[in-house]
């Protein structure tokens, strides 16, 4: 007897993986067994642990029904990717599917220019090329402009300004580029995944109309004087032309008329203008223009004042009086602009006027200057009474102060001296005689002593000292006179009238301190030679001592004769001689003498000490070498004193080294005869910064640097193809290629495996290639410990250089799943299906390519974002001895996957999906006489995959 036996739904799912475009529509197929049939379908999504149940509206979603249990989804976007399950459901209980995989391919455009440099002409036309790669297509283009840290989205509407920007053509077209086009431009494309941009691409525009600057935005001046308004030209092409307008206060510009004799410069060579013998009707608002090929450009404005009035006089008093005889003087001041240029006094009196200037009469009168415009009278008498006014004159006129009146009364009294010259010898008493007359009588005697420029009034009370100097006995008596008394004596007596003065008698003391001379006041020499300072003595009595001393700032220092730096500085040698003398040596210097009277010393003596470091440069700052030639970079010293010595630097990375030019296979020169350095089969190791020393007694000198490029390359390895697939006990060749100056003269390849790194030995058996005429590596009988990340290196003179990273992996399938059979006690047989067989086999798969995934992720977190491609999702199952297999891991294209799946309970074992990373496009299918196990169809590499 056969018992019926009903079951949930078997769903099952043909395609296990599905990529698809951006903004397109896709259908995951999906197919159901039931009995009894099923009543209700639908779809689940499962994204990061998030499981959301898909709702057909009709519009982004269609299909999942019991007619059509497929699902479509229509304008698809990166958000769509994820892990899906088809669920189908009868009266008995619910049945899933496998997973489906779905991967949304698309990126930002790919916008690159043709240039990222373009010079243009001021006026002409230009465009920048843009190239934009995009899928899905780009929908949009624009531009953006960076100028002076500011970024502007250019207005494609101006028309009249720019062509181009679109989708159809996204190149920027310029009309009439002028100086403010010069800029940074940067290219958008936009489509439906986001935006891409190029790199900026810098516009420089050649040429433009002139730039004119005035130096001040304001000038000013006296009437009558010249000034020039400074103006300056910068023009590329040159200006043609210059000239200077005038602007009115309406704003209207009038040429300046340079035919006008009182105009000069408005030229190509001096543009600035000069005005001569400037007037009121100058003063106003100017530019300067000037005129290229591209344009005129014109200066800001700036404004000349001119000023200028007739002197303002005053006098201080409105009248004087002066004592009969002696001296008076009328104050005067004034302010003028223009400066004045002459002063005059004027004298009425009665119907007499008397002009009085700075050359009427110098006897009687002073001052009357533009520096000094009181007027000073002389001696006055009665005729000097009258109205006075002072006269100041300018360019622009004369200025006239008030009246003031002079009366001249009684005299002052009359002081002569018996004697006017008088010597007396050193030690000895002498008398100055002074003789007084006075109406009305004096009331009191003073002298006054004038010595080295200054005037000190005598103090008579020091009796030990000076007697006399009264109003009964003016004259002068000194006592036991000495050089300090050798001077010039003026005797003064006092009345009501005022005070007068005897002319100047001059006391002589015989004998005297010595009297120092040096016929040369400054001396030059160079470093390292002598130099013998002149110095004369004369005195009386004979000195008996002589020595130097040198000033150098607020320090005093006594040269102390020691024969070897110094001689010389004696009585009867007094000059100094100065040997090997060096900068320290500058200074002021003093020759002094002795004798019993005191000590004279002679005006200051400069020496300066001549000489400097030597002037070092290189004759040029840039050299460029091919690897294993020989080079010289050529280096000029100028020295005084001559250099005595050379050498080199070498600046490398934060390193100094000086060269050791005794290693005549490396280096030559570097002498002083021969200063330049000459590098002998230059090597990368000789690309640095040089610099020049050379040395003299003075100091050390040195060049600025020179920067050595020594031309070559490391090798360039490529490798077209970043992933591999292969099965096991086959061959797989990885691709590389090498591009290297000089030539590289090894190959070599790198297996890396979680951190483990292996240099791969070529032996001709397991490994082939990896030569330099064949650098690709070729890998026979593949097995699954060949999987890993592969490195191709290259090596040349100048170094080694390394690919990216080649991920390959080595696939195999475990088939044997048995079939399952279920025994009745009566003996009858009931056949089920082999499902679980085939879902044990899945899950191996799928678990086995998780652990691989894992380690893979483990190895590159480091290294930022995956680039990734398509994906396929593997059931696993765990074996009963804790293995896993099947280890795939592949580097590709981004895509969004689901991280877990939901778990199923079927046949009391829990299943487990895991998400793989991606391998390729090959897809799961059902074999009939496999009873549901899953069949891995092999493509080849990665590279393979049509996305």
């Amino acid at each position: 007897m056969f018992i019926t036996v009903s079951d949930k739904p078997i769903v099952i799912v043909p395609t296990s993986a599905y990529i698809v475009d951006v903004d397109s529509s896709i259908t995951l197929d999906c197919q159901v067994t039931a009995d009894p049939t099923h009543n209700l379908i639908y779809w689940q999504k499962v994204t990061g642990g998030n499981t959301e149940t898909i709702t057909i509206n009709g519009g982004k979603y269609s299909g999942s029904s019991v007619s059509d249990p497929s699902l479509t989804i229509s304008d698809v976007q990166r958000s769509d990717a994820g892990t899906y399950f088809c669920y189908a459901t009868n009266i008995v209980e619910t049945g899933s599917s496998t997973p489906v995989v779905l991967a949304v391919a698309g990126n930002t455009p790919s916008v690159s220019l043709t240039h990222n440099d373009i010079a243009v002409n001021n006026g002409n036309n230009v465009t920048i090329g843009c190239i934009v790669s995009a899928n899905p297509s780009h929908t949009s283009v624009y531009w953006q402009k960076m100028s002076g840290g500011q970024t502007i989205t250019i207005d494609m509407t101006n028309t009249s300004k720019y062509a181009g920007g679109t989708v159809a053509t996204p190149s920027l077209h310029i009309i009439g580029a002028d100086t403010s086009d010069a800029a940074d431009y940067v290219c958008f494309a936009a489509n439906s995944v986001g935006t891409g941009q190029s790199n900026p691409g810098s516009l420089t525009v050649a040429g433009s109309a002139p730039v004119v600057n005035v130096a001040s935005n304001s000038y000013s001046v006296n009437i009558g004087n010249s000034i020039t308004l400074q103006c300056t030209v910068q023009a590329n092409p040159f200006h043609t032309s210059v000239k200077w307008q005038r602007v009115d206060n309406n704003g209207n510009a009038v040429d300046i008329d340079m035919t006008n004799s009182r105009y000069t410069g408005s030229a190509v060579n001096s543009p600035s203008l000069v005005i001569s013998q400037t007037m009121k009707s100058d003063e106003g608002r100017y530019v300067c223009l000037a005129t290229n090929a591209v344009g005129t450009g014109q200066s800001q404005q700036t404004f000349l004042t001119v000023v200028g009035s007739i002197p303002t006089v005053t006098v201080d008093q409105s009248s004087y009086s002066a004592n009969k005889g002696s001296d008076i003087t009328l104050q005067c001041s004034y302010t003028a602009n223009p400066a004045a240029t002459m002063v005059r006094w004027e004298r009425t009196n009665g119907n007499s006027v008397v002009d009085i200037g700075d050359t009427t009469n110098n006897n009687r009168y002073g001052g009357s200057t533009v520096s000094s415009p009181s007027l000073i009278i002389y001696n006055a008498e009665e005729s000097d009474e009258g109205n006075y006014k002072c006269k100041v004159t300018n360019s622009v006129g004369t200025g006239i102060s008030t009246i003031t009146n002079l009366d001249v009364v009684g005299n002052t009294p009359s002081v002569n001296l018996t004697q006017n010259n008088i010597t007396v010898n050193y030690g000895n008493n002498v008398t100055i005689g002074c003789v007084v007359a006075a109406n009305p009588s004096h009331t009191s005697v003073y002298w006054q002593k004038i010595s080295g420029g200054q005037t000190v009034t005598i103090d008579v009370t020091n009796t030990s000292k000076y007697e006399g100097g009264t109003v009964a006995s003016p004259s002068l008596y000194i006592i036991r006179a000495d050089t300090s008394d050798a001077a010039k004596y003026v005797c003064f007596a006092t009345s009501s009238v005022g005070t007068g003065q005897s002319t100047q008698g001059t006391l002589n003391v015989a004998g005297n301190i010595p009297i120092v001379t040096v016929p040369t006041s400054a001396y030059i020499v160079n470093v390292d030679s002598s130099i013998t300072l002149a110095c004369q003595v004369a005195a009386e009595p004979t000195h008996d001592s002589v020595y130097w001393q040198k000033v150098i700032g607020a320090n005093t220092n006594i040269i102390q004769i020691d024969g070897e730096k110094y001689s010389g500085s004696s009585v009867s040698h007094p000059s100094l001689t100065i040997f090997n003398a060096q900068f320290s040596d500058t200074g002021a210097y003093y020759c002094y003498a002795a004798n019993t009277l005191g000590t004279g010393y002679s005006t200051q003596i400069i020496v300066a000490v001549a000489g400097n470091t030597p002037n070092v440069s290189l004759t040029q700052n840039a050299i460029n070498v091919d690897y294993g030639n020989n080079v010289t970079i050529g280096c000029v010293v100028s020295a005084n004193p001559s250099h005595t010595s050379v050498y080199w630097q070498k600046i490398s990375g934060e390193q100094i080294v000086t060269i050791d030019m005794t290693n005549t296979s490396k280096y030559e020169g570097g002498t002083v005869a021969s200063p330049s350095l000459y590098i002998i089969r230059a090597d990368t190791s000789d690309a640095a910064n040089y610099v020049c020393f050379a040395a003299n007694s003075v100091g050390t000198g040195q060049s600025s640097l020179g920067t050595l490029t020594v031309l070559g390359i490391i090798p360039i390895v490529t490798v077209p193809t970043s992933a591999y697939i292969v099965n096991v006990d086959s061959s797989i060749t990885l691709a590389c290629e090498v591009t290297a100056d000089p030539t590289h003269n090894s190959v070599y390849w790198q297996k890396v495996i979680e951190g483990n790194t292996e240099t791969i030995a070529i032996n001709g058996g397991k490994y082939s290639g990896s030569s330099v005429s064949n650098p690709s590596l070729t890998i026979s009988n593949t097995q699954l410990s060949d999987t890993g990340s592969y490195y191709c290196y290259s090596t040349n003179i100048l170094g080694t250089g390394s690919s990216t990273r080649i991920i390959m992996a080595v696939a195999s399938m475990n088939d044997a799943v048995p079939d399952t059979t279920v025994t009745e006690s009566s003996g009858n047989q009931v056949i089920v299906p082999a499902i679980l067989g085939t879902i044990i086999a899945l899950m191996v798969i799928v678990f086995t390519a998780y652990v691989v995934t894992e380690k893979y992720k483990k190895s590159t977190r480091t290294n930022g974002k995956v680039s990734r491609r398509a994906s396929v999702v593997h059931p696993t199952s765990k074996e009963s001895n804790g293995k896993q297999v099947n280890p795939l891991p592949v580097e590709q294209d981004t895509i969004e996957t689901a991280d877990t799946l939901p778990r199923e309970h079927q046949m009391s074992e829990p299943n487990k999906f895991q998400s793989l990373p991606p391998i390729d496009n090959r897809q799961f299918i059902t074999d009939k006489n496999l009873l549901g196990r899953p069949m891995l169809l092999p493509i080849g590499k990665a590279s393979d995959l049509n996305v």
